[in-house]
């Protein structure tokens, strides 16, 4: 069995530096997936970690490309 690293939405939006309301609107759009959503419209989303590292480094890129 594997483990799974995952994080919840306060750690995901902390990581990346946004509000969690700004996840939740990734998440609609497609641009954050995660692997598990609670029931309702404010269920608790669990991410990925390798998920939320492939966004942060998205950002970091475009961070320096506005230097």
């Amino acid at each position: 069995m594997h483990k799974l690293d995952c994080m919840g939405t306060g750690e995901a939006a902390e990581r990346l530096s946004v509000d969690r309301s700004t996840l939740s609107r990734w998440v609609k759009s497609g641009k954050l997936v995660p692997i598990i959503r609670g029931n309702g419209k404010t269920g608790e989303m669990f991410f990925a970690e390798d998920e939320i590292e492939r966004v942060a480094e998205l950002r970091d890129g475009s961070k320096e490309t506005t230097k």
